[in-house]
């Protein structure tokens, strides 16, 4: 992967990577690549494309059922916020409009 898009896909995310771990993520890159072409040493010319991991249907008769149960309390979850008014926890904005 060139460093150009290495650095665009990190600025999409907010991050500003520093040049070290470019090259680890260069390095790590070649090294999965290597990895992909063992792939290329199976035959897989009798093997049949799957659709799903698993061929068997499931049978939704035997999953549970959903039964409602009560979630967390306010209080509870507003005592652990480190800043919140009376109904809600109050977090940093990260992404400016």
């Amino acid at each position: 992967m060139e460093k150009e898009k290495m650095i665009s896909l990190a600025r999409s995310l907010l991050f500003e990577p520093k040049e070290e771990l470019f090259k680890l993520m260069s390095k790590e890159h070649e090294e999965i690549k290597k990895q992909l072409l063992l792939l290329d040493k199976f035959d897989l010319t009798n093997i049949e494309a799957m659709t799903h991991i698993n061929s068997e249907t499931i049978n939704f008769d035997l999953l549970r059922e959903d039964v409602p149960h009560k979630g967390l309390e306010k209080e509870k979850l507003l005592s652990n916020a480190k800043i919140h008014d009376n109904d809600f926890v109050i977090i940093r904005k990260v992404i400016n409009d």
